[in-house]
């Protein structure tokens, strides 16, 4: 992820992350020489975000240390799913897994994260969604986050989760409601969506977890992540 050097996010604490995987795509594909912010929408040239950048991994095999013999990566899937509502929550919650794989891959251990974001180009012979949802199969955690609503295919993955998890004891599942105060104007009746998935969150027995703001759910998501990792990747 590298941060964007614009006039805006120089001078932000919360700069918005480019991709490094997009630039390089951007730059290949050779349209276009800048690529647009998405908080102050300038056009920032491709150039400047992958200069001092070059080709080779950022992440290695190389044990913790030399007394140590080889052991290969061991990769942990986390599968988030949310609502476009909570859209700066995501992106925040992708830049702290990034910050955690700094400390992970030391000890041989890569956090992938999967976002709906990364299959908006696949081809699905069905429908996206299905994509989705053998995503959800083959990963090792499900997050999932609400606020004011809780969309059908929010909930639908959420039911794959657990499908799968009451088959192969994997994903565990974690479920954050952002406890913020929204203004009368933005109540819909989706708000009655929300309330249904909580009842039966309460009646499938699962425990959620309210979250104040972005610091908050890092921090809890993060202890969380410190407890489950030992054991995932001994499976």
């Amino acid at each position: 992820m590298i941060p964007c050097p614009c006039s805006s996010c120089r001078s932000s604490s919360q700069p918005h992350f480019f991709k490094f995987s997009v630039l390089k795509k951007r730059q290949a594909a050779g349209k276009k020489p800048t690529i647009e912010c998405q908080i102050s929408a300038e056009d920032v040239p491709l150039n400047l975000l992958l200069k001092g950048f070059d080709e080779r991994p950022l992440i290695t095999d190389k044990p913790l240390n030399n007394s140590q013999p080889n052991k290969s990566m061991k990769t942990i899937k986390i599968f988030l799913a949310s609502s476009s509502e909570l859209k700066d929550d995501r992106e925040q919650f992708e830049i702290l897994i990034n910050r955690q794989n700094k400390k992970y891959t030391k000890d041989s251990i890569f956090l992938e994260l999967i976002l709906w974001e990364d299959f908006v180009d696949a081809m699905s012979a069905t429908r996206l969604q299905d994509e989705y949802n053998k995503a959800i199969a083959g990963c090792d955690i499900f997050v999932s986050l609400f606020h004011t609503k809780a969309g059908k295919y929010t909930e639908e993955e959420f039911t794959k989760a657990l499908e799968t998890f009451n088959s192969n004891c994997k994903p565990l599942i974690y479920t954050y409601f952002k406890d913020k105060a929204v203004n009368m104007s933005r109540i819909t009746p989706d708000i009655l969506t929300l309330i249904n998935f909580k009842q039966k969150l309460s009646d499938l027995g699962h425990f959620h977890t309210e979250y104040a703001d972005i610091n908050d759910l890092k921090h809890k998501f993060g202890e969380q992540l410190t407890k489950v990792l030992p054991r995932l990747v001994e499976e």
